[in-house]
């Protein structure tokens, strides 16, 4: 597991982020992430009512310049890696189920 410095550079969907990583060095990194430990609902389809609210709260949460700190550890079935996200001293994934997003 990595722990990394991150920007939020836009919101993909309920669940997803692209960050861009600061690797160290001035080295930085652009990637879209899903946040580990929670699944919004899809934007798409039946849910896209849901996923859209659930990715506007996200966007409200995580404004394009936020800075926080990421771990990741591996890459899932579509080949985003996956990321536990901390935000305001916890896991932004269990703030986001404990407020009913996912």
């Amino acid at each position: 597991m990595y722990e990394y410095e991150a920007r939020v550079e836009r919101v993909i969907d309920g669940d997803t982020i692209e960050f861009s990583v600061d690797l160290g060095f001035h080295l930085y990194f652009r990637e879209q992430m899903r946040i580990a430990y929670y699944a919004a609902p899809e934007t798409k389809g039946e849910e896209r009512s849901l996923g859209l609210i659930a990715k506007q709260k996200l966007e409200e949460l995580l404004p394009i310049g936020t800075i926080l700190t990421i771990k990741s550890y591996k890459t899932e079935k579509f080949g985003r890696w996956l990321a536990e996200v901390f935000w305001k001293g916890g896991l932004l994934s269990e703030f986001l189920i404990q407020e009913g997003y996912g």
